[in-house]
């Protein structure tokens, strides 16, 4: 028993550890799925527009910067524009069903149990009711098309789902046998529009997507002295508490001093070259870093934020041509 105690202390251990781990959320700016570059748009009315989806991809659009550029300008009519949006709600629905599920009531006896002697009564069957549930099921199927006015050509075409479920038990009041108001049907899934008027927003503009990625925090390669483990420390410190910039000062000074020989070092002023959107720089910081190291479980996390930074390189450079 004392060893299984022991075990599920180191594992809850090992799970603080880990859940207070120093991270660093960075961001990188990426293309549109249309390769031709759109800013006057005309938004049709959806078919089957019953859940607000055409307002809500206008509203996305009319509310989208990036950069303090504007990337899309709304018409009124189709003339004079870049393209034009259309799209049918395929499906908006709602599926439930209901069910009871058992509840015991310790403060009704339903049977006592008498003892003989003492006449002292033990209840041994508690009152039971049955409580109403509901489970539902929510859906928005939208389609949505982008094509192109002066040719007609379709440039953008995809099939969005989103749903939410929920389960429900009137514990402390009655089920509402007898309206339907209490499924919330057009509200929710005038939100599940929204969610998917934000993913289209995604798909055919330059945007942003963000990575939370974790900062070494302990360096093994080399044996550093008292005074590099303290600035080490204060620099993850800073990093933890938002402070990029006096972070970066201090982790160079340490790399300085040991002449760029640390791989854990140079990994995390990959990172924070990210954090600044410097990627030529983190992209260099990574290549120096897996030169360094042969442990294979240390290349492979090399690997990984390189061909992050690869890829967000490239995509960066398609974006910003697609900036208006």
């Amino acid at each position: 028993m004392k060893k299984l105690y022991n075990i599920t202390l180191l594992i809850l251990i090992a799970l603080i550890l880990s859940a207070c781990s120093t991270k660093l959320t960075i961001k990188s700016i990426h293309p549109s799925q249309i390769d031709e570059k759109i800013h006057t748009v005309f938004v049709d009315r959806f078919t089957n527009d019953k859940i607000n989806q055409t307002d809500e991809i206008k509203a996305k659009l009319s509310s989208a910067f990036l950069e303090n550029k504007k990337l899309f300008k709304l018409k009124t009519n189709s003339f004079n524009t870049d393209a034009t949006i259309k799209g049918e709600i395929l499906e908006s629905s709602l599926n439930y069903f209901i069910y009871y599920e058992q509840s015991i009531n310790n403060l009704r006896c339903l049977t006592y149990e008498v003892d003989k002697k003492t006449k002292k009564r033990t209840c041994i069957e508690y009152v039971k009711r049955y409580i109403p549930c509901e489970k539902r099921d929510y859906k928005v199927k939208t389609k949505i098309e982008v094509l192109k006015n002066s040719s007609n050509e379709l440039l953008f075409s995809k099939i969005y789902t989103k749903t939410k479920f929920e389960d429900v038990c009137y514990r402390d009041y009655g089920y509402p046998y007898y309206n339907s108001f209490h499924r919330n049907e057009n509200s929710i899934n005038s939100s599940l529009a929204r969610q998917i008027a934000s993913d289209f927003l995604d798909d055919i503009s330059v945007h942003y997507k963000y990575f939370t990625l974790e900062v070494i925090e302990k360096v093994n390669s080399l044996k550093l002295s008292k005074t590099q483990e303290d600035s080490f420390d204060m620099a993850i410190d800073l990093i933890d508490d938002g402070y990029f910039n006096e972070a970066k000062n201090k982790l160079e000074e340490i790399n300085k001093a040991l002449n760029s020989k640390s791989w854990e070092i140079l990994y995390n002023l990959a990172l924070l070259q990210e954090k600044f959107e410097n990627l030529k720089n983190a992209q260099n910081y990574y290549l120096k870093a897996k030169e360094l190291t042969k442990n294979s479980k240390d290349l492979k996390q090399i690997q990984i934020s390189l061909n992050r930074v690869n890829t967000n390189l490239s995509e960066r450079i398609k974006a910003i041509s697609q900036l208006p």
